[in-house]
């Protein structure tokens, strides 16, 4: 095996076959399975375990040796250094990547390193479905620790809720499994942490019983019903409760493969009707073009992304239509200012509308809640996803303080009695003080649970990827 200092721990522990190294094809196809290009850094080496006893033995030897890594499941998180290193260690889960369904239980156990497809066509012969991931190319590992909105949201609460038990490896090596019933403290913390604890192993989840059939899709308007369009997104939201089934994307975008800026509608229903009431609004809205369908969830999920370096920011705001016609106004402002300096016009920039009604949060409270903060903000909200996609590194360090400046224009719009305070982990930039916007409880829950189990900080000093208890001031 050629020399790679980082990885004679790994080796002298009994890992040397489960090591990637950068000579071995396997290498840079590991690398380049990232979905977003400024994640496709370049560590001395992977390790790919096979088993939770591999993971521990890796964490150990690493923790030993003062060794800094990375965790990855899926590798979609696209802030740079979230799920790789450069000259560090990436730990590659993709080998912890089964789905096991108990008929008994009605649960199902599921690795980090699966994808949302992989998991929903296992348990699809089984009569059974999670609130998994809405792209199937998505890993469950970090969807999952980030809190999941999933398309039984509805009914669920966030995909985290629905998590029964966390198998997790902790920084000395040992491996730990929490419940409501043992280590709750970690248990709760793991639903929107993040990373600051440990590596989860698997996921044990509550399925419930699939639909024959689901129905959805895609629906583009001109830009001129955006204002109808807006109201009608505030109009779904408050009414959330009346179709628990349906969810929706409303999303503000300059695509240039569907002829510029338009305004883009998914719509979802889990129970298989089709064109539900909930949707009426949007469905008697002009269109340019649309594909509803009936089939399985997975035959709805787009299972790939175009890999680009993505600028991606997250916010939060109460359900309100002017404040949704004023932010995609912003992302159309955006979109124009960008095609007058990217001549060939290779980008994509949308705001993304997501609704989170206080259903969802009364959902989550019943399944014993999250440290995600929402149940303390009174109103319906929207989530926003503010993003721009460009083909290099380079554009991508140009356009980021616009998307930023959109988000900022939108936070001064909405006003503060107008704002939630949560940021949602798995969209928000790595500048975005996401833990702090959990609230100071939370916060404080998660540091304590940092230290209980973590001692020594292996995950804060020798695991720099992801928002970070320690970074978190007093």
């Amino acid at each position: 095996m050629p020399s790679c200092p980082q990885a004679d721990c790994l080796v002298a522990s009994g890992l040397g076959s489960q090591v990637v190294l950068p000579d071995d094809p396997k290498y840079l196809a590991r690398v380049e399975s990232y979905f977003d290009n400024g994640a496709k850094l370049h560590p001395a080496c992977f390790v790919q375990p096979q088993t939770a006893v591999e993971v521990a033995t890796a964490v150990r030897a690493l923790a030993k040796d003062g060794q800094e890594f990375a965790v990855r499941a899926g590798g979609c998180i696209n802030r740079v250094g979230s799920n790789n290193i450069s000259g560090g260690v990436t730990i590659d889960l993709i080998l912890l990547n089964g789905v096991e369904y108990n008929p008994q239980t009605h649960k199902a156990d599921v690795g980090p390193g699966a994808t949302w497809k992989e998991v929903y066509d296992e348990l699809e012969g089984r009569g059974r479905v999670v609130g998994g991931g809405r792209v199937g190319s998505v890993g469950v590992g970090g969807f999952l620790l980030g809190g999941g909105i999933s398309f039984h949201s509805g009914r669920c609460g966030f995909a985290c809720d629905t998590v029964v038990a966390y198998e997790v490896v902790l920084a000395d090596g040992t491996t730990i499994t929490a419940t409501s019933e043992q280590h709750k403290d970690l248990f709760r913390a793991l639903k929107g942490g993040g990373n600051n604890f440990g590596i989860v192993t698997r996921f044990t989840m509550e399925t419930y019983p699939a639909p024959d059939t689901v129905w959805g899709g895609v629906s583009l308007k001109p830009i001129d019903t955006l204002h109808v369009a807006s109201q009608a997104l505030q109009d779904f939201t408050s009414n959330v409760s009346s179709d628990l089934d349906s969810t929706m994307i409303f999303v503000a975008a300059h695509q240039p493969e569907y002829g510029g800026n338009t305004v883009l509608t998914l719509c979802f229903n889990a129970a298989g009707v089709e064109k539900p009431q909930a949707f009426k609004k949007f469905l008697d809205l002009p269109e340019t073009f649309s594909k509803y369908q009936i089939g399985k969830v997975q035959d709805l999920l787009p299972l790939s992304e175009l890999p680009l370096n993505n600028v991606w920011y997250s916010l939060a705001v109460k359900n309100d239509a002017a404040i949704i016609s004023k932010a995609s106004e912003l992302i159309y402002k955006l979109a124009n200012d960008l095609k007058a300096n990217i001549a060939d016009g290779e980008f994509t920039t949308h705001c993304a509308f997501q609704p989170i009604p206080r259903v969802y949060t009364e959902r989550s409270l019943a399944a014993g809640g999250n440290v995600m903060g929402l149940d303390n903000y009174p109103h319906d909200t929207i989530t926003l996803q503010v993003s721009a996609s460009v083909k290099t590194a380079e554009l991508a360090e140009w356009v980021r303080p616009q998307v930023e400046a959109v988000v900022e224009e939108v936070r001064a719009f909405a006003g503060e009695d107008r704002l939630c305070p949560w940021l949602y982990l798995n969209y928000a930039h790595s500048s975005q003080k996401v833990l702090e916007s959990y609230g100071r409880e939370n916060v404080d829950l998660i540091k304590a649970v940092a230290a209980k189990y973590d001692p020594d900080g292996v995950f804060q000093r020798l695991c720099p990827g992801g928002f970070k208890i320690s970074a978190v001031k007093a």
